[in-house]
């Protein structure tokens, strides 16, 4: 690495760790009301999503975290782990009483298998109790690769028994630059690939998050390295990939971005572009960012008159891998999305990185240079 790109990273670091100490966290009361959110297919099964506010995210903790991500601000850094079973344990009397229940995933701050954040004793209670609902029939969690390992894996795999278990973790893209500059993820490729192959031995669903346009990528750049990304993994043969359009939560390095003109989120065009783009050999692939809890202040969108159309095209995708001819899905706005996807940014990552941490900087004052 040389000193260029030290110093940019210097600044990167020093700039989201600012952010997070001036966000604004989430009231408790907030959080007990969006705790378990249910979601019911078109087959009648329903699916929850369980949230836990935990002591949060160590990454975010020591280096600011990612650029985009705003799920920090749901974090208690000092909370017990007795007041997170209390949280699991309200939660666990709303999700009993759903006979169509097949489905839970749960997500804390941070990392699941992050002995800090959940520690042993509680994961084993929180999947003990979740393993004894009959209807149930998957379970699936999310970490960091750093914390797993493979005794803590099969330690839940024995609770478990006949359900599946998966693990999800946030990949993003896996190109390096990427990772490092406009994500700021904190491990590599060859960390997800590790960890991944773990889990896969030890008999764990994976499940890989993509993001689509993370900051300082054109909408061009961005679709290049979604179906790079997107076709490595399939390779890794992964149980589920699932590509995210990045949205804009606040007190998040993409939110001061996007308020100073410096961050759009994709098109929702550059979605339908991937799914065009890839194969559709190899682990499922679906499609998402349309919605998330803290709400984002804005997500991927086109003009508003073909978003709906689009979106039920990309909601098809993981089940026939059919997806409408462009003259099907057509819209005056694909003309505007065309010649943006032709623009060209000649900076270098490096170059684009550096300028826009100096203006906000400039702006806010987020530390002496």
């Amino acid at each position: 690495m040389t000193n260029k790109d030290n110093n940019t990273l210097s600044l990167l670091d020093r700039t989201l760790i600012e952010i997070r100490n001036r966000s604004k966290f989430i009231g408790q009361f907030q959080l007990d009301k969006n705790r378990v959110r249910f979601f019911t297919n078109h087959q009648g099964n329903t699916r929850a999503f369980l949230i836990l506010n935990t002591s949060g995210c160590r990454w975010a903790r020591s280096s600011g975290g990612c650029s985009m991500c705003g799920f920090y601000t749901t974090s208690r850094p000092n909370i017990k782990q007795k007041e997170i079973k209390e949280q699991f344990n309200r939660a666990y009397n709303r999700l009993i009483k759903n006979k169509l229940l097949s489905h839970v995933y749960i997500f804390t701050c941070g990392s699941f298998f992050d002995d800090k954040e959940i520690s042993p004793k509680l994961r084993l209670y929180i999947i003990s109790k979740l393993s004894k609902i009959n209807n149930l029939t998957f379970i699936g969690v999310e970490s960091r690769p750093i914390y797993i390992n493979y005794s803590a894996i099969k330690a839940v795999k024995k609770i478990i028994k006949n359900k599946i278990f998966s693990v999800s973790m946030g990949l993003e893209s896996v190109t390096t630059k990427v990772l490092k500059y406009c994500v700021h993820k904190g491990y590599t490729f060859q960390d997800f690939k590790h960890s991944a192959n773990l889990l896969k031995k030890a008999g764990v669903h994976v499940t890989v998050d993509l993001l689509l346009k993370p900051p300082f990528l054109t909408e061009k750049e961005a679709i290049n390295d979604a179906v790079k990304s997107i076709e490595a993994c399939k390779r890794l043969a992964v149980g589920q990939i699932y590509l995210s359009a990045c949205f804009i939560e606040k007190d998040t390095l993409v939110w001061y971005l996007w308020k100073n003109n410096l961050y759009t989120p994709p098109w929702k065009w550059s979605l339908l572009e991937v799914a065009k783009k890839i194969s559709h050999q190899g682990s499922p692939v679906a499609f998402g960012g349309f919605e998330a809890y803290p709400t984002p202040v804005k997500i991927t969108s086109n003009c508003g008159k073909c978003d709906k159309l689009v979106e039920e095209v990309l909601n098809i995708y993981p089940n026939n891998h059919k997806i409408i001819k462009e003259t099907e899905v057509y819209c005056d706005c694909i003309k505007k999305w065309r010649q943006e996807v032709e623009e060209i940014n000649r900076d270098s990552l490096n170059k684009r990185v550096k300028k826009a941490i100096q203006y906000l900087n400039d702006k806010y004052n987020f530390f002496t240079l």
